[in-house]
């Protein structure tokens, strides 16, 4: 077992780019990262825990508010932080030989700080628009991300035969810096078998999200606000079901 702990301060250097590309000629600010991490680690005979919770705190971040299509509003670039407190996990659990239940997780509060003006934005709905981010969550990253395994593998004459399925969960998540336009939260479960011939050869048959569920990971991060009733968003969806077959031969 192992405790541990630890506090950095860091700064990002500016490149000649950061300079150069400047849209206004200014120098960008100084970009600054402070943070703290506190975790731990047991390992008895049947099971592998690995706990962490931080505080990660982000200034100095610039950002350049652009319309629909991609040209950059008028007047300065805007500078915001972040505040973002999450908890890590890994845990691995092996009750008896060849079963193995492996549970990763993360919960993550982000949310936007260090801004308390009003954001400029396109709307898909209802136009040009502000809307304040400070206190609003962190575009694109959910609340909750879990992924749950379990598998068998058992010795054969042949070789090995391993098997295993993993539900994953990933949770609230939004489009926009403004929080506005939910993305809502999507489940999905996977499956593989893999059997090891000898030495050399491998056969692997995996599948992908095998229920179709719909979803979406991410949205378009330069339209904010929420869209009017009807309208129509430009997200990235979840791929739907997918089955591979694989075989592999190790020289």
């Amino acid at each position: 077992m192992s405790v541990y702990g630890r506090f950095d301060h860091g700064i990002h250097f500016l490149s000649f780019n950061d300079v150069w590309y400047s849209p206004t000629g200014q120098t960008p600010p100084e970009q600054t990262i402070e943070s703290v991490e506190i975790g731990l680690k047991y390992q008895p005979q049947w099971i592998y825990a690995d706990l962490s919770a931080y505080r990660r705190i982000f200034s100095g971040l610039e950002y350049i508010p652009t319309n629909a299509d991609g040209v950059p509003l008028p007047g300065p670039p805007l500078v915001y932080g972040a505040d973002s407190k999450g908890v890590n996990a890994v845990m691995v659990l092996t009750p008896i030989e060849g079963l193995k239940l492996q549970l990763i997780g993360n919960y993550m509060d982000g949310r936007y700080a260090h801004f308390n003006g009003c954001t400029p934005f396109v709307s898909t709905g209802t136009g040009p628009g502000c809307a304040p981010i400070d206190g609003r969550p962190l575009q694109r990253q959910p609340v909750w991300h879990l992924a749950l395994t379990m598998s068998y593998s058992w010795p054969l004459r042949w070789g090995d035969l391993t098997t295993f399925m993993t539900y994953t969960y990933v949770g609230k998540h939004w489009e926009d810096m403004s929080g506005l336009q939910p993305l809502g939260t999507f489940e999905t479960l996977d499956f593989g078998v893999i059997a090891a011939v000898g030495r050399n050869w491998e056969l692997r048959v995996q599948g992908t999200n095998l229920t179709n569920e719909l979803g979406l990971t991410e949205g378009n991060p330069r339209i904010g606000g929420a869209p009017a009733a009807g309208s129509v968003i430009i997200a990235r969806p979840l791929e739907g079901r997918e089955v591979n077959i694989e075989l592999k031969y190790k020289f």
